[in-house]
């Protein structure tokens, strides 16, 4: 289980907005996760992204949140954290 802090970015629906959100929607669906998007609007708040799903998955997705997507520097300070992260199980699957 992973749990982002997201600028308030995310919110709204301007293109670069609806094409990140489509960008985690479709890779969290690729890769078998689930969770929860609570976009914000208010430019003084956080969005926060919450997933669940297998180690190998979750870190994948971390992959995606903190290197692939590029988050614009001009609007926050912040712009993508991981706020808590954890994995059940080894490496291999089995419990």
């Amino acid at each position: 289980m992973a749990v982002f802090l997201v600028s308030h970015i995310l919110a709204g629906e301007s293109e670069l907005a609806i094409k990140r959100r489509s960008k985690m929607l479709a890779t969290a669906s690729d890769l078998g996760l689930t969770g929860r998007l609570l976009a914000v609007t208010d430019p003084n708040m956080s969005s926060i992204v919450l997933v669940e799903g297998g180690p190998r998955s979750v870190l994948r997705f971390c992959r995606l949140m903190l290197r692939r997507i590029k988050w614009s520097a001009q609007v926050c300070s912040f712009l993508c954290v991981v706020v808590f992260f954890v994995t059940f199980g080894n490496e291999k699957g089995q419990d």
